[in-house]
């Protein structure tokens, strides 16, 4: 279990998340809820689990200040690990912050790539969502001969209201 994993526990324990949240941290982080009998045999003196808790996989440079920062500002875990999938695995979670801040979600990040706009930095996806640049806007677009928009294109369209 890494580090990060340990301090979702601890934080669970201390009665800072719920099950849920923390089911959800986990799951973010990639690995899975541990079952009881994992934590009855891994218990430090404290009651929380071990350092030396079985390994599942890299916690991808998160450290448990992110993951309270993150939390502060609500970022949901899954648009962490949705992110993660989509290809920016190595997303920060200032990053993660300022796409929960702005209203960013996986379904958004998603349709776009459907759409063609694949190697979106997390930079250039606030911007986009912050100026109302939408799917359907650029499908719209499209639809009207601009089929080779870029992002910066799509913005100054969208803040100028060209419909």
């Amino acid at each position: 279990m890494s580090e990060e994993s340990t301090r979702v526990l601890k934080m669970l324990a201390e009665g800072k998340l719920s099950v849920e949240q923390a089911n959800q941290l986990l799951e973010a982080l990639g690995e899975e809820a541990p079952r009881a009998s994992d934590l009855s045999q891994n218990q430090g003196s404290r009651g929380a689990p071990s350092a030396t808790a079985r390994p599942r996989g890299s916690s991808r440079h998160l450290k448990p200040g992110d993951l309270i920062e993150m939390k502060i500002h609500g970022v949901n875990p899954i648009l962490l690990r949705e992110m993660r999938d989509l290809g920016n695995a190595d997303i920060t979670a200032e990053q993660l912050k300022e796409l929960s801040i702005h209203g960013v979600t996986a379904d958004y990040v998603r349709e776009l790539r459907q759409i063609g706009y694949t190697n979106l930095t997390p930079e250039q996806i606030v911007e986009l969502s912050m100026h109302g640049v939408t799917p359907h806007f650029v499908r719209e677009m499209r639809e009207l001969g601009f089929a080779e928009l870029e992002p910066d294109d799509l913005v100054e369209l969208s803040i100028h209201g060209v419909k």
